[in-house]
This record gives structure tokens, C-alpha cells and sequence, in this order.
């Protein structure tokens, strides 16, 4: 079984997007992380890798075979 380490959670700031998910994200970068997607209405995808890159609307991760995999925000599920 692995180990869970802590998530780091940004402080609450006033402007623009500060303190929301996308600067969740980047706070995480070069840690594994694994995301839920709702894909359809009824389906979900798993996806597991190091936390590669963060964008406005889009996150890359890469996967244990070295391939590096985008995936949007709007359909991950929490």
C-alpha cells in the first residue's frame, strides 16, 4: 500500500483566480496525483501520472509509460 502524503492547500486571496483550482494545481506540480473524469453522462475515466502542467482550462499529467496525457478541468469530478 502507498503513502498519502499532505495536499497542500492555497491561502484564500482576493484577486482574480487566486485560491481557486487552478492554483490548487500548480501549488501540486511534480507530484503524482490521480483525477476522476466524467466522460458522457454516466462514465468516468481514471487517470494517474505526476502533475505536469497547469493551464486556464486544462491540466497535463504524465503517465507511468512516459506518455503525457491533457486533460480539461470542466470534466474532472471531485
Amino acid at each position: 500500500m502507498s503513502d498519502i502524503g499532505a495536499i497542500t492547500v492555497p491561502a484564500a486571496q482576493a484577486a482574480g483566480n487566486a485560491g481557486g483550482l487552478r492554483q490548487l494545481l500548480e501549488l501540486n506540480l511534480g507530484r503524482r496525483v490521480t483525477a476522476e473524469f466524467l466522460v458522457g453522462l454516466d462514465e468516468t475515466a481514471v487517470k494517474t501520472g505526476t502533475l505536469y502542467a497547469v493551464e486556464n482550462d486544462y491540466f497535463v499529467l504524465n503517465d507511468d509509460y512516459g506518455n503525457y496525457v491533457a486533460a480539461d478541468l470542466y470534466s474532472l469530478k471531485f
